[in-house]
């Protein structure tokens, strides 16, 4: 089996700074064993380094035969994509931290190959739907107090699903409302198959995704998927293993063997359609600090590896925040000299106080995959630290109904509503 060190061997030595330990960094589609897979991508950094040093790298990349495919400067951040006969090296330099991070990406296709215009549109408006979950105490295979689901319907009609709740959530009633909804939302008439441009899953717990399996594998006759992306850590770095990923990249493999797949790293900017996508931070900037100085992994929480975007469209956007914790907050903070948004995704079913994003981020309408009964319940110093930052008439819970926002020129011209179908979960399969 090929090794992380024999794949940096392939690559120039990177001159200046003190190099880190090389990690495992995770699968596309692939199923992974305890110790990772047979095409395992892999990611290392330099400390103590400058811009100079991480331009001569890049020269020397491209010296050796790799081709620039994307890059993208911000204040912070300098992003390049390289192509090369074997491996996609993606690599960004942190100019704050003076941290260069390098990524030898074997699962993705080429950004320029995941990415696509708005050249034929059919509308001339986006919607924004948080899709209504059935919230309650979290009881196994009966009920569940957390989940999350999102989709934007784009200028060309298709749609960008984001998550998707546990399956005690998915009720066949539930997921018939969604279809329905979905329907509308694209004007696709019954017999007539629904694209779904991409699906992205902020990181791999359950109740992120196994309402969007149930659809994948019982409904794929109607929904034609294009593109997948999610960045999920190597399962050697976690001390969580979620065993519905395995069955997520079981389906949707055998479903969508054609469908393109993408792993988002920090610094990438790419469409869908009308969509412009921003990775602001994945789990491949704090996987380093998963580690104590003897080797022991320390992550706390697998909310951690959540990868932020943010979705602009129409002179709108969202930031969508998975369920990112304080490490997260921190990163963005040092990278970031202002973070604004129209639509903001509370963190963690408002589970996580993180006040150091709240403060941070301006936002003027705030989302929240959560139920008021919970809130009130157990969370209720979380949702006041929201209220100390935004408008509290502003606030819209998934637990209270389906919302569908239509977005035109930057304003909401409309918010249709629609009840929760579902209630307890009815033992139907997911």
């Amino acid at each position: 089996m090929i090794n992380g060190a024999d794949l940096f061997a392939k690559l120039p030595e990177y001159k200046g700074g003190v190099k880190d330990v090389i990690l495992k960094d995770g699968t596309g589609l692939e199923i992974e064993n305890e110790n990772g897979s047979e095409n395992e991508s892999y990611i290392t950094r330099v400390t103590q380094t400058n811009r100079a040093d991480f331009d001569r790298y890049c020269g020397e990349l491209e010296g050796g035969g790799f081709k620039c495919g994307f890059e993208n400067v911000t204040e912070s951040l300098v992003c390049r994509e390289y192509i090369g006969g074997e491996f996609i090296v993606y690599t960004y330099h942190h100019i704050p931290k003076g941290i260069t991070t390098i990524i030898i990406d074997r699962t993705s296709v080429a950004l320029s190959e995941f990415s696509y215009g708005d050249d034929m549109p059919i509308r001339d408006d986006t919607e924004l739907m948080q899709f209504g979950l059935y919230y309650s105490y979290g009881v196994k295979n009966v009920t569940c107090d957390c989940g999350m689901m999102y989709a934007l319907r784009l200028h060309d009609n298709s749609l960008m699903i984001i998550d998707g709740g546990e399956h005690e959530q998915a009720t066949d009633e539930a997921v018939e409302e969604f279809i329905a909804r979905a329907r509308e939302m694209t004007q696709t008439p019954e017999g007539e198959k629904m694209v779904i441009s991409a699906w992205f899953c902020t990181h791999n717990h359950d109740d992120h995704m196994e309402f969007f399996l149930k659809l994948a594998e019982y409904h794929s006759d109607i929904f034609d998927l294009r593109r997948i992306m999610f960045n999920f850590p190597s399962k050697s770095v976690i001390t969580y293993v979620n065993p519905c990923t395995d069955i997520m990249k079981e389906r949707l493999s055998r479903h969508y063997p054609k469908a393109l797949f993408l792993k988002p790293h920090t610094g990438m900017k790419f469409n869908l359609s009308n969509a412009e996508i921003e990775v602001l931070t994945t789990n491949e900037d704090l996987v380093f600090d998963w580690y104590d100085k003897e080797g022991n992994k320390r992550l706390h929480s697998h909310n951690e590896s959540s990868t932020v975007v943010k979705i602009s469209f129409d002179g709108s956007s969202i930031l969508l925040l998975g369920d990112c914790e304080e490490r997260n907050g921190d990163f963005l903070r040092a990278t970031y000299s202002e973070l604004s948004c129209k639509f903001l995704q509370a963190a963690h079913h408002c589970i996580n106080e993180v006040e150091n994003i709240y403060s941070f981020v301006k936002a003027e309408t705030i989302l929240i995959p959560e139920c008021k009964y919970i809130i009130e319940l157990n969370l209720q110093h979380n949702f006041d630290v929201l209220c100390k930052y935004y408008d509290l008439r502003k606030f819209y819970l998934a637990g209270d109904c389906t919302r569908i926002f239509s977005i035109k020129d930057g304003k909401t011209e409309d918010i249709k509503v629609y009840p929760i179908a579902g209630y307890k979960f009815d033992g139907s399969e997911w």
